[in-house]
């Protein structure tokens, strides 16, 4: 093994490495290439998976631990193949492919170290692991947002810093100084093999009751990166990953052309739910940086067109609500607009516009009233469901929340939010939008909640804002990054601003009272623009049946009475896109008076795909024998029409030959060359020549080598003295392909 040596180096003096092997880590239907080492250390061993950023390996700088696994007695491993093999305990469950041999020998040494386990118990003697924490890494754990205050003057420095709201965990009180997030398998549908996602964690559950402490501080969680995802992507209406940071670097991304990047005091994000994935993580966003193999490439493209062999549906219920509330806090309930129906919602996605309206939301990226709206929303939450907080991203005044029920949070991985800000210059955060990305069992969901320009007139103003928007939001914890686009369904929900124009007010007062608001829609700006433009293409809104949410008189059902007299309008809406997607309810809430706006909800039945982990592993291995097959015809084949010579009674000076014929069987060029044999000097011993050597055989072409014998002064003393005879193995190497062997 080429890293051996250097793992060697990295191991402590009294750790022992018993076994190291290169073995592809099967993720995404893709083989990321590691290293497994077992090490002992006084009697105690555990495997340690090396991450490598090249293959072969040649400097040590090019390896770091990517997961430490004790041996113990909730050790276990199990030989699935001849080539396959799975390492797990009671947190995580990782699978490998290697080759027959390294199997046998890799397996081997889990046996005796798991006897040794067993032995150890059986006597009681304790087991301390605490020699692995050296290689858990620690350098992420520093609170990136400590010092995150917006100052003005960097609007003056063009220069990209990384502006990304990072993820994060929010820990509640009872959380601080223990917090243990664990990850365990799940299967992705372009992953032919298992995953890990995050396992039930209730320190965060929410109920109607419950109450979040906004002020928790942030801490960064080990990052890798999406791939993810690894990321892979397919395209179409609906496209995604499945969907993806040990190193610092990828968490603050420098690679984008926005003059906005380095704004990143402008938004604010933190997430509950958002998995761990330690440094196992960052390999699996890391691995979507690397270049695939065609035979990586193959295999995730047979696992997509199989997918309806190995997934089922599940539906789920998804709640999206958007209320502009105009700077105001939460006075009153709003348990009317989240928990209405008579069943609770699987998913919520609520978001918020204008929620602070002070200079100081605007200068700093602390908020009081995001702590009050968060608190109000968890405490309003559908009362028959449990629910942990995904995810909140907030730009100045736009806000978005992301809940799931506590029975769907282990099946939620992959998760990743952005902002784009597209105020005053196109780049500052009173208008724009926040998103959130996630992956859910094998579907790749985004929420976008956005505020675009307003004033009736500023019509291209806002389709501008939305082009903005869709082109600069960029899920940086994937490699490539993650676009819009790249998701199989999508929700946005805001305060998009489109009016009712070239139309008389008291025309447009006049169908709302009638309640004839098929009427109004040829006049709506958004409604017009659906199918026939650029702007929100793809995208579909349902039947508008309730009076225009803006403008209201603050505390009333009475539209605007001020000297702009503002004409009533749509401006707040929900769409989505996405062909698994049904809308069974489309609505706003006008009980809720303490905003200019009116609330507006819409639930969703939501079809996901769910693995059935035993179909899956065998359209896997399906496909992995039908690439075998397809690899072994397309290999370079030979046939030899003598594979046994014999000389005969050889003379001093006296030359002998004999012909071989090698002919060219396979479905391609093959180039052969004779080639030394191990510990040999040479591929030939000193007293034969072979002409040629090396050659190109064209498709159904042959060659003759020929194989010359000559005994001269230099060789005649070893034949003589019996130190050597007129007899060798000789080995035909065929480049790409096998081995052959003539033998006289």
């Amino acid at each position: 093994m080429e890293a051996l040596p250097l793992v060697k180096k990295l191991l402590a003096d009294d750790e022992k490495c018993l076994i190291s092997v290169r073995a592809g880590f099967v993720d995404n239907g893709k083989k990321i290439s590691k290293y497994l080492v077992v090490v002992n250390r006084s009697g105690d061993k555990a495997v340690l998976i090396f991450s490598t950023t090249q293959v072969p390996c040649s400097e040590i700088s090019q390896l770091s631990v990517m997961e430490t696994i004790p041996i113990n007695k909730e050790f276990s491993y199990k030989q699935e193949s001849e080539v396959l093999v799975e390492i797990s305990n009671n947190q995580k469950r990782l699978r490998f492919d290697l080759s027959a041999s390294q199997t046998v020998a890799l397996c081997k040494e889990l046996k005796q170290a798991k006897e040794t386990v067993a032995h150890v118990v059986g006597f009681g003697l304790p087991s301390s692991f605490s020699w692995l924490d050296k290689y858990t890494n620690k350098a992420l754990e520093k609170n990136l947002f400590e010092t995150d205050v917006f100052d003005p003057l960097k609007y003056m420095n063009i220069e990209d810093n990384g502006k990304k709201a990072q993820p994060s965990l929010v820990k509640s009180n009872q959380e601080q100084g223990n917090l243990s997030l664990t990850i365990q398998e799940e299967f992705d549908p372009l992953k032919p093999a298992f995953v890990l996602k995050p396992v039930k964690d209730d320190t965060e559950l929410c109920t109607h009751a419950s109450r979040v402490d906004a002020s928790s501080r942030l801490q960064v969680e080990h990052k890798p990166r999406n791939r993810s995802p690894v990321v892979y992507t397919r395209k179409g209406a609906g496209s995604g990953p499945n969907s993806r940071s040990a190193s610092p670097a990828l968490l603050h991304p420098a690679n984008s052309n926005s003059k906005l990047k380095n704004f990143s005091d402008l938004a604010r994000s933190n997430d509950s739910l958002n998995e761990t994935f330690d440094t196992f993580k960052n390999d699996t966003m890391d691995s979507y940086s690397q270049k695939l193999t065609p035979r990586e490439n193959m295999v995730s493209h047979l696992m997509m067109d199989c997918e309806d062999e190995y997934t089922n549906i599940q539906k789920v219920k998804v709640f999206c609500g958007t209320w502009n509330v105009n700077g105001q806090s939460p006075t009153v309930s709003i348990h009317t607009w989240l928990a209405s129906d008579p069943e609770p919602p699987d998913i919520y996605a609520v978001g918020f516009q204008e929620l602070d309206l002070s200079k100081e939301a605007f200068i700093f990226s602390e908020s009081p009233k995001e702590g009050e709206w968060l608190q109000m929303v968890t405490s309003c939450l559908h009362p028959k469901a449990k629910y942990k907080k995904v995810k909140l991203i907030r730009l100045v005044g736009v806000m978005l929340i992301i809940f799931v029920t506590k029975e769907l949070s282990p099946f939620v991985k992959y998760i990743d939010a952005d902002y784009v800000a597209t105020g005053i210059m196109g780049l500052l955060g009173n208008k724009g939008g926040v998103a959130v990305r996630m992956t859910i069992h094998n579907t790749s969901l985004c929420f976008i909640n956005s505020h675009l320009a307003a004033h009736q007139e500023e019509f291209e103003r806002r389709n501008q804002d939305y082009r903005d928007i869709v082109s600069r939001l960029r899920f940086r914890q994937f490699l490539p990054h993650l676009t819009m686009h790249d998701h199989e369904v999508i929700f946005w929900i805001g305060d998009l601003n489109y009016r009712l124009s070239e139309i008389d007010i008291n025309d447009v007062k006049k169908y709302i009272d009638s309640k004839v608001y098929s009427k109004l829609f040829p006049y709506d700006q958004l409604y017009k623009q659906l199918g026939k433009s650029d702007v929100f293409k793809g995208f579909t809104e349902g039947d508008i049946s309730f009076r225009p949410t803006y403008k209201y008189d603050t505390g009333t059902d009475n539209w605007d009475s001020s000297e702009k007299c503002r004409a009533p309008a749509w401006c707040d809406r929900i769409l989505w896109n996405g062909s698994a997607v049904c809308q069974s309810c489309y609505r706003s809430h006008n009980e809720l008076k303490i905003s200019d706006h009116k609330p507006v909800s819409s639930i969703f039945d939501v079809g996901l795909k769910v693995v059935d982990e035993e179909k899956s592993k065998k359209v896997y291995e399906d496909i992995m024998k039908r690439l075998d097959r397809i690899e072994n015809e397309y290999l370079p084949q030979v046939k030899i029409d003598i594979a046994e010579l014999n000389f005969g009674e050889v003379k001093f000076y006296e030359s002998k030959k004999q012909k071989v014929v090698v002919s060219n069987t396979g479905q391609g060029i093959v180039e052969f060359e004779f080639i030394k044999k191990l510990n040999g000097n040479s591929y030939c011993k000193p007293w034969l020549k072979i002409t040629p050597y090396k050659a190109f055989i064209k498709q159904d072409g042959m060659q003759e080598v020929e194989l010359e014998v000559y005994v001269d002064e230099e060789t005649v003393s070893e034949l003589n003295s019996h130190e050597d005879k007129i007899e060798d193995i000789l080995v035909l190497h065929l480049i790409g392909g096998k081995d052959c062997f003539i033998s006289f």
